[in-house]
């Protein structure tokens, strides 16, 4: 479900979408509560566009550079 409302998988069970704004993400979070599965477990972070920037990603021993927010709303 999640994939199917815009999230990318960042690791098994972590997935993340950028919203550009509080007032469009809040229809999203609707929409997760809406299909929570019965004996699963959901858990929403906001991440403001600083801190996102501050993420430090590492693949093995070399550190990479964090995913940049897109430039554009993908509408679905």
């Amino acid at each position: 479900m999640l994939l199917t409302q815009g999230f990318t998988m960042l690791q098994y069970s972590v997935y993340a979408r950028y919203c550009v704004s509080e007032e469009v993400g809040s229809p999203i979070r609707r929409r997760i509560r809406r299909n929570l599965p019965p004996d699963g477990q959901v858990r929403l972070l906001g991440v403001t566009d600083r801190q996102f920037a501050k993420m430090e990603v590492f693949w093995g021993d070399v550190r990479v550079q964090a995913e940049q927010p897109p430039d554009q709303l993908l509408l679905f």
